[in-house]
């Protein structure tokens, strides 16, 4: 999580934002600090729109939602390189950045359907 805030402060995106509605989400339904991890979609947005210029941020926010389904929930584990709790977020978005999307195409096509040729990039850069 750390990790990821400094990438976003570098990228320019303030995250004092996103912390401020996961500690309302938090205060809401009486969850700890430890409790879940909480990822606002708009900041991920704004981040993606300063740390990825040339990319069309709607598709690659769709991109990093399918990409989060490789960290596992309630019902599916995790990869193991995709651990949460030890930096897998920010293996995701590193192995997302070095596909470089927006000359490579998106992982997921317009109509919403995974192009699964395109995830090729992406997990090999995850099992280096």
């Amino acid at each position: 999580r750390k990790e990821a805030k400094a990438k976003a402060a570098a990228a320019g995106d303030a995250p004092a934002e996103a912390d401020a509605t996961a500690a309302a989400a938090r205060e809401a339904i009486g969850a700890a600090e430890q409790d879940f991890e909480l990822l606002s979609i708009v900041a991920i947005r704004s981040w993606l729109q300063g740390a990825m210029t040339g990319c069309d941020v709607r598709r690659a926010a769709t991109d990093f939602v399918a990409m989060c389904c490789l960290a596992g929930n309630d019902f599916l584990p995790h990869i193991p390189v995709v651990d949460i709790y030890d930096g897998g977020i920010d293996r995701l978005i590193d192995a997302y950045r070095a596909m470089a999307p927006a000359e490579n195409g998106y992982l997921v096509s317009e109509d919403l359907s995974l192009d699964l040729a395109r995830w090729n990039s992406p997990l090999e850069q995850l099992l280096k």
